[in-house]
């Protein structure tokens, strides 16, 4: 990271980020080439971090998922303009998190627990979640291998 002032290593902010943020963009690579797209998430973070997802049982992020597990993401929030009387002295505050790992594909086993774990990060509400509505999902885990954390807040 080249802005090592701006790197944020403690578990509690990172936590605190990832809870404002509610979208995860997840970048990818087919033989037709890149492709990203933007999806909702939840997440567990211990020893490290695992980012949750859902979406329809086809489509391309699915087939390209099977091909080539290996992804990349961004999230990020607190956007705010840094004005300047300058043109150059302009900026932007944001806090993002960006990385690389792979996705796997959620069992059926754990699909309740994920989807449970997804809208309450989404809603902050409990729900519950039968068979049929599992089996019309499809739920993936993106497994952090790396990832950089940044803030550029005001002073």
């Amino acid at each position: 990271m080249r802005r090592k002032d701006r790197e944020i290593i403690d578990k509690d902010k990172i936590i605190k980020i990832l809870d404002e943020c509610k979208v995860c963009r997840l970048a990818m690579l087919d033989s037709k080439g890149l492709y990203i797209v933007p999806l909702n998430f939840a997440y567990h973070y211990e020893n490290n971090l695992i980012l949750y997802f859902h979406s329809a049982l086809n489509g391309r992020k699915i087939n390209v998922f099977k091909e080539n597990p290996n992804v990349a993401f961004e999230m990020d929030t607190h956007h705010q303009l840094k004005e300047s009387d300058n043109a150059c002295q302009y900026s932007y505050y944001y806090q993002s998190i960006i990385g690389n790992g792979k996705i796997e594909f959620a069992n059926d086993s754990e699909k309740k627990e994920i989807l449970k774990l997804f809208m309450k990060h989404q809603t902050q509400k409990d729900f519950v979640f039968d068979d049929k509505m599992c089996r019309n999902v499809c739920v993936f885990k993106l497994i952090v291998e790396s990832m950089s954390v940044k803030s550029h807040e005001k002073d």
